[in-house]
């Protein structure tokens, strides 16, 4: 008894979740050949192929369902990180582009874009707000940010000259004790001439030399800080 293609697809789901990938790829490719443009076969044929680690027809049956799904989120997902992970970096930005613009809220584009983002690491304002965007909305959808993430939004809000938003993200990250970088960079915000918070400045980078001894920098801005606030208040008491 031949089966119809939906049974077809549930039966390459059913193994394909039992991780019996190369008999899910069959019952994928029976469906495929009964309908060329069933996207669910294509798709099942796609996960099995990389599950198999054969990432060149992965990523031939991802072509095939980003152009027959064109807003299907999870497959432009799966095709920006195989992208991705055979080099082809430009590429792989703009899949996971438009997978957040089907879904912006799908985490795994979220964080791969961001990390694209990053390595660029670009400094055209357009791109810098691009990366703040994302960092934003996963940080809107996950309700938290790793430590990296949380500490590079803030130097980006820096960089855009968006200080008391770099506070914010920065003073977030305080408590951690894995990175002088995050004290650090709060420091250079509060001492900047649009803030200029110098106390607090010197504050941040004297909690950062006292978690972070080695951390040489930190003692540099304090020296070269510290004598001009102690005139100024040598002034002020006179």
């Amino acid at each position: 008894m031949n089966l119809t293609i939906d049974e077809l697809i549930d039966k390459a789901q059913d193994q394909y979740n039992r991780q019996r990938y190369e008999e899910s790829l069959v019952s994928a490719e029976a469906a495929i050949e009964i309908d060329p443009e069933n996207v669910n076969g294509w798709w099942f044929a796609a996960l099995c192929h990389l599950a198999l680690e054969d990432n060149d027809n992965a990523l031939e049956a991802l072509e095939i369902v980003v152009y027959l799904a064109p807003d299907f989120a999870n497959g432009l997902a799966r095709y920006g990180a195989t992208l991705k992970f055979m080099g082809l970096e430009e590429d792989a930005q703009d899949a996971f582009e438009r997978a957040i613009k089907a879904d912006d809220s799908h985490v795994s584009a979220l964080t791969a874009l961001a990390n694209i983002y990053k390595e660029n690491n670009s400094d055209d304002q357009d791109e810098i707000d691009k990366e703040i965007d994302v960092l934003r909305r996963l940080d809107e959808v996950e309700g938290w940010l790793t430590h990296n993430q949380l500490n590079r939004l803030g130097n980006l809000h820096y960089r855009s000259k968006k200080f008391l938003d770099a506070i914010k993200y920065l003073c977030r990250n305080i408590l951690s004790d894995t990175d002088p970088a995050t004290l650090f960079n709060l420091g250079l915000v509060y001492n900047h001439p649009e803030i200029s918070q110098d106390a607090d400045a010197i504050d941040m980078w004297r909690l950062t030399r006292k978690r972070f001894p080695d951390y040489e920098i930190a003692s540099e801005k304090i020296n070269n800080l510290l004598p001009r606030l102690l005139e100024l208040s040598e002034e002020a008491k006179k």
